[in-house]
């Protein structure tokens, strides 16, 4: 099967599954930001659903957590 356009000799696709799933935490500017974006999803969430997040970056934030 040749598929073209698609030439990633290697490649995470468990792992890219896996995050678009989750809730995506990159470019927040506080751990407040964070938080909301939790608390969105904890609304939307079914009882007993796991949350998972990731992808942010403290060091970018505009002050570090306390």
């Amino acid at each position: 099967l040749a598929v073209p356009g698609l030439i990633d000799g290697h490649g995470h696709y468990m792992s890219l599954g896996e995050s678009l799933m989750g809730i995506g935490l990159q470019g927040t500017p506080t751990w407040e930001a964070v938080l909301d974006l939790v608390a969105r999803a904890v609304r939307q969430a079914k009882p007993g659903q796991w949350i998972a997040g990731r992808g942010w970056h403290q060091d970018e934030w505009d002050q570090p957590p306390a």
